[in-house]
């Protein structure tokens, strides 16, 4: 869930809807605090192709998936 402020427009859609498939994920991203949230986001936005960025946000769920929500 968004925590209040936040929007889940602010989420990239490819990992919003990559999310909405995986609940343990889902909830490891939303357990971070603000610091690890934007650190997440930041990595996957700062790709610089749509591979890259799809290629991010599959590294960066199965991360997610196995509770580690440092995935740089």
């Amino acid at each position: 869930m968004a925590r209040p402020g936040e929007s889940w427009e602010e989420l990239p859609s490819g990992l919003l809807a990559r999310m909405g498939h995986n609940t343990r994920a889902m909830e490891t991203f939303f357990s971070c605090d603000d610091a690890e949230r934007q650190a997440i986001l930041d990595h996957i936005t700062s790709a610089t192709t749509g591979e890259e960025a799809k290629a991010r946000i599959e590294h960066t769920l199965h991360e997610l998936e196995q509770g580690r929500p440092d995935v740089r």
